[in-house]
């Protein structure tokens, strides 16, 4: 009989399990389809890419933003947020950067916040590194020569 019952709660817990994961397969799908439609909507040109322009203009329209935010994310700067979703820098947001992003930023405001520091930890850096190219630039070139010793 205990053996019976250990099988039976194995084999629920088993089902739990699958449903769970199929819960959340279902959610994704979901969420991804807004995001996609969120895009192509706000893709006025047709290009295939969202310019910062394109961005803000759609978020203006209140049922988008407030559609944005039922996405999980906060759209109160949405200049930080597009430049966070544009990875490589290009000033356009591509559908594969614009989901990746939204997945990488959806949930509490706590994600948005850790991804805005990062995003200017990048910006600094890179300040850094081309103040320090400039300033050994400069550096050789008022080093004296050694032929001139």
């Amino acid at each position: 009989v205990v053996g019976a019952f250990v099988a039976a709660t194995v084999d629920i817990s088993a089902k739990d399990r699958e449903l769970m994961i199929q819960s959340e397969m279902s959610q994704l799908r979901c969420y991804l389809q807004k995001a996609t439609a969120f895009f192509t909507e706000a893709d006025i040109d047709g290009s295939g890419t969202l310019s910062l322009d394109e961005f803000k203009q759609h978020l203006r329209d209140q049922h988008v933003s407030a559609y944005f935010t039922a996405l999980g994310l906060d759209v109160s700067q949405a200049e930080l947020l597009f430049n966070l979703l544009d990875r490589d820098n290009s000033g356009m947001l591509s559908l594969e950067e614009f989901l990746g992003g939204c997945m990488r930023l959806k949930g509490p405001a706590k994600n948005l916040d850790v991804n805005l520091l990062l995003y200017e930890c990048r910006r600094v850096s890179k300040m850094v590194r081309d103040l320090r190219e400039t300033v050994s630039k400069d550096h050789l070139a008022c080093a004296p020569s050694e032929s001139a010793s």
